[in-house]
C-alpha cells in the first residue's frame, strides 16, 4: 500500500510532483493507493488528480473531510469529520463577549485569494470594519496566494486603484492584543494552520467591536461542505455571520439544525456558485453599511434567540450529525 499526503488549497495541490510520484509508484508496484488530504475538505474533482490516477485494478482510497464528496470513478472516499469542532469548543466555551458595537463588519484574513481580496478591499473602502489582512509582497506564500490575476479574470475589473490602495495599507492587523498581532506575523506555508490558531485562540477579543462577521471559508469550489473554525467561531461567540463559501453552505448548516439570518437580510448568495457569491454578498454589506449603530444594536438584540440556539446546537454537535449528507439533496 502506498500513501501520499496531499497538501491543498481550494482547487490546487501544493505538492503535486510528490503526489504524482506516489501515484506512479503505486501503479509500478501494483499496490493500493491512499491519498490523505491532510484533514482538509476540498471537492476532490477540483484537484484534477484523476487524470494521473487513471484506471488500474487496485483500490484508490481518499481520506477527506468533505461531507458531501461525490463519487469519482472507482475511488473510495473515507470521511473524517467534523473539523476543528472540539478545538473551537474547548478553547471558547468559557468566553463571554460583551458587545460594544461600533463597527458594522468584522473580517479576518490571514492568507489571500481572489475572493478574499475582492471582499476585503471593498469592505475596507466602503464600510465601517474591524479587519485583518495579511499581505507582504516579499513573502512567497503571500505573493502566490494574492489572487489578483484570478480576480481580474473572474470579476472583469479594469480599475484597480482601490485594490492597489488597499494592498498598500497591508498588512492590516487588529489593535487590542499585541500577542494576537505577533501570532498574525507567523502565518505562512501551504497550510492555514497558523491562521486557524489565531482564529481559535486570539481573535475572540475582537468580537466585541462589530455586529456581523464575514466568514471566508477555506474551500468553496465544486461540491464541498467543510465548515472550519472560521464558521464555528462566530457561532460560539454569539455573532451573526455571512459566509463566502461553497454553494448551498447555509442550506446545509440549516439541515444540521442551525438557524441563519434571512429575516434580516437576503441570504440568496449561498445558492450561488463561488465565483458569483461575492457580488451578492456586497449587496448585503451595502445594506448593512447604511444602518446606524443604534439600528445594528436593535438587530443584534432581536437575533439573541437564534444566536443562543446556534451555540447550543454547536455544543451538541457530533460526527453523527454529518452523516445526513450521505444522501445530500443539493
Amino acid at each position: 500500500m502506498v500513501t501520499a499526503l496531499v497538501l491543498t488549497r481550494d482547487g490546487y495541490v501544493w505538492n503535486l510532483p510528490e503526489v504524482v510520484s506516489k501515484i506512479e509508484l503505486a501503479k509500478f508496484q501494483n499496490e493500493d493507493l491512499i491519498l490523505d488530504l491532510n484533514n482538509e475538505g476540498p471537492d476532490f474533482e477540483t484537484l484534477d488528480l484523476t487524470r494521473y490516477i487513471g484506471n488500474w485494478d487496485h483500490r484508490t482510497i481518499v481520506i477527506t473531510r468533505n461531507a458531501v464528496q461525490s463519487l469519482v470513478k472507482a475511488i473510495t472516499f473515507k470521511n473524517k469529520y467534523p473539523h476543528w469542532h472540539d478545538t473551537t469548543k474547548n478553547s471558547l466555551k468559557e468566553v463571554i463577549v460583551e458587545k460594544n458595537i461600533h463597527k458594522t463588519v468584522g473580517v479576518f484574513v490571514g492568507r489571500s485569494n481572489e475572493h478574499r481580496l475582492y471582499l476585503s478591499s471593498y469592505i475596507y473602502n466602503n464600510c465601517s470594519a474591524h479587519q485583518t489582512f495579511r499581505y507582504e509582497p516579499q513573502l512567497d506564500v503571500h505573493k502566490n496566494n494574492l489572487g489578483l490575476e484570478k480576480l481580474i479574470e473572474n470579476y472583469g475589473l479594469t480599475n484597480l486603484v482601490s485594490i492597489a490602495d488597499f494592498l498598500s495599507k497591508s498588512p492590516l492587523t487588529v489593535n487590542d492584543d499585541p500577542d494576537v498581532n505577533t501570532l498574525i506575523k507567523k502565518i505562512g506555508g501551504p497550510s492555514e494552520s497558523g491562521g486557524e490558531a489565531i482564529s481559535v485562540y486570539g481573535l475572540h477579543k475582537e468580537y466585541k467591536h462589530f455586529f456581523v462577521e464575514l466568514v471566508c471559508e477555506t474551500y468553496y469550489s465544486g461540491r464541498t461542505f467543510f465548515p472550519t473554525e472560521k464558521t464555528w467561531r462566530p457561532i460560539m461567540l454569539l455573532t451573526p455571520f455571512i459566509v463566502q463559501g461553497s454553494q448551498w453552505f447555509l442550506h446545509r448548516l440549516r439541515d444540521m439544525g442551525f438557524q441563519t439570518f434571512d429575516r434580516w437580510w437576503d441570504e440568496g448568495y449561498s445558492e450561488d456558485p463561488a465565483n458569483h457569491q461575492p457580488h451578492e454578498i456586497i449587496k448585503v454589506i451595502d445594506y448593512l453599511a447604511h444602518k446606524s449603530t443604534k439600528e445594528l444594536n436593535i438587530m443584534y438584540k432581536e437575533m439573541q434567540p437564534i444566536l443562543q440556539h446556534n451555540k447550543k446546537r454547536f455544543m451538541e454537535l457530533t460526527s453523527k450529525d454529518f452523516e445526513i449528507f450521505e444522501n445530500d439533496r443539493y
